[in-house]
């Protein structure tokens, strides 16, 4: 019997809780990819910078959480400063500057939490389903 089957037969709602947020690491990698390649120089074309920004900046409360990932606030801050550096377009670079400005304000969402705070967090999720 593997380990996911014993907290199921446990805890059915850690074994739920647990594949969510399997789930939720891989949703912000796509995402996370998708958004920095259209940000990137590779293509250069302004609608898919301009769009991938304008949606990070719609996103920024729920992405990036350093609760799913905690490297996603660092890799978007260093592409935006990527960005910043190479681009020639002002407006380009007014909404990268904005965006970016708004990303480091709320740095302590994305910033990796220590362990006891997230073993915090699942506990009390945990704790809220259970009473559901």
């Amino acid at each position: 019997m593997d380990r996911l089957q014993e907290v199921c037969q446990e805890d059915p709602y850690e074994a739920v809780f647990s594949r969510y947020l399997t789930l939720l690491v891989y949703l912000f990698a796509d995402i996370l990819q998708a958004l920095t390649a259209s940000i990137s120089m590779s293509n250069g074309e302004f609608m898919h910078i301009s769009n991938s920004i304008l949606v990070l900046k719609e996103v920024l409360p729920v992405f990036p959480l350093g609760m799913i990932q905690d490297s996603t606030g660092q890799f978007l801050d260093d592409a935006l400063q990527k960005l910043l550096s190479e681009e020639k377009r002002g407006d380009i670079k007014i909404l990268a500057t904005s965006y970016q400005g708004q990303l480091r304000m709320a740095k302590r969402e994305w910033a990796p939490p220590d362990q006891a705070s997230v073993g915090a967090e699942v506990n009390t999720l945990s704790m809220k389903l259970r009473v559901n």
